[in-house]
Parts: C-alpha cells; structure tokens; sequence
C-alpha cells in the first residue's frame, strides 16, 4: 500500500522529534485557516477510517494545551481566581462560588476574543 506525502511528512517529522510512540503529528498543527474553519484538518485520519479500522498508532497525540494537565492547570487558575475575586468583593469573606457559572464565563470570553480578532482581521481587510 503506497504511503501519501504527507504520511511520509509526519513520520519523517516524528523520527526528528523523538517522540516515544510511533503517533502520527496532528495535522492541526500545519492546518491553514480555511481548512480549521471549514474543519477539513482531520481528513486524512477519517481517509484511513474509510479504507479500514483506525488503530491506536494512527490517532495524533495530542496538543500539550489539550491535556488533562493543562486543563487541570487553568481550571485550577480560574477557581483561585475567582476566590480571590470573591474574596475582595464581599472583605475577606468568600461567597458561594459555582464552578458552572465560572466555565461559562471564560468559555465567553475565549469566545469574544475569537469574534474580536476575526472581525478586527475583516476590518483590516477592507
């Protein structure tokens, strides 16, 4: 079975890296904008799906920002946060804070930065 270029690409990259498993890079990593919009970036994964069953060694590893570590890191960042905030607010006396409330939050956030910096990009644009 032929390997296609980028196949070739990603195993070539893994080798020079070092890696301790034989994963494949994410094609993430080398997406273009329009192929992250239009989500076209898992395709190759999904082509070897079509022809037969994915194993383990053909899914990526994944993004050092996408581990549980990391989550767990800014998750832990964003209740302590929170405390002190809370804390400030009510002098030195902490409320009940809610876990929820405080995801949906930065999830708004991260959300306006993404439609603040693409509608800043249109505008560049035009």
């Amino acid at each position: 079975m032929a390997r296609s270029k980028e196949q070739q690409q990603m195993e070539r990259a893994n080798k020079e890296t070092n890696t301790e498993t034989s994963r494949p890079l994410t094609t993430f990593q080398s997406a273009s904008f329009l192929s992250r919009a239009l989500f076209l970036w898992p395709y190759p994964l999904l082509k070897i799906g079509l022809s037969r069953t994915i194993q383990e060694d053909d899914l990526p590893d994944i993004l050092e920002p996408e581990t549980s570590a990391a989550n767990l890191k800014h998750m832990d960042e964003l209740w302590k946060k929170a405390q002190l905030h809370s804390a400030s607010k009510h002098g030195g006396q902490t409320e009940r804070l809610s876990l929820h409330k405080i995801i949906v939050v930065d999830f708004l956030k991260d959300l306006w930065c993404v439609h603040a910096s693409v509608h800043s990009m249109c505008l560049l644009k035009n």
